[in-house]
């Protein structure tokens, strides 16, 4: 199942987006995101970035306007292994 750590904090954001999405976070060392997932809607794998945080916190622009319209799964995997999944 998708689990997300307690004590991390994810704000991801404008949802819809057109070109830049922007995600931002803060939390304890295991709740920090490690990697970011791009999927459609299918479940293929179109992008990976890795996330960067100082200090518990860390904020990640993702450039999608490579990508076509339509409806996309962001995945966020923390340091601990647990998963939040984000439709976008």
């Amino acid at each position: 199942g998708i689990t997300e750590p307690s004590a991390s904090r994810l704000l991801i954001y404008p949802n819809p987006t057109r070109d830049l999405l922007t995600i931002s976070w803060n939390g304890s060392a295991s709740g920090l995101p490690k990697t970011l997932n791009l999927y459609d809607i299918n479940g293929k794998l179109l992008q990976t970035w890795s996330a960067q945080s100082l200090k518990g916190m860390g904020l990640q622009q993702l450039q999608l306007d490579k990508h076509a319209a339509g409806n996309y799964l962001l995945h966020v995997i923390y340091a601990d292994g647990s998963l939040k999944q984000k439709r976008l």
